[in-house]
């Protein structure tokens, strides 16, 4: 396997890494109390052109990880509404 891409699975795969543990503590408790949604919101934009720059360059990491990234910041974002 290529230098390059170890290196979009490990920095792709962190960046959801960074996602998981509040996503499933929000779904655990129900409480978002103290999240910002302006911050998933902006995160899941991100996210999302990071997902569309992985489609054009046809990049299987950067796809699958960005997808996983887009329903976790979905996930949070949507308790986040629904529990205010």
């Amino acid at each position: 396997m290529e230098i390059p891409l170890l290196v979009s699975y490990a920095a792709t795969g962190l960046g959801l890494l960074a996602f998981l543990p509040q996503t499933v503590k929000t779904v655990r408790t129900r409480q978002t109390k103290d999240l910002a949604l302006g911050m998933y919101l902006v995160s899941w934009f991100g996210i999302a052109f990071w997902l569309i720059y992985g489609i054009l360059l046809k990049n299987q990491p950067i796809i699958i990880i960005n997808v996983l990234g887009l329903i976790s910041a979905s996930i949070i974002a949507a308790f986040k509404i629904k529990y205010k």
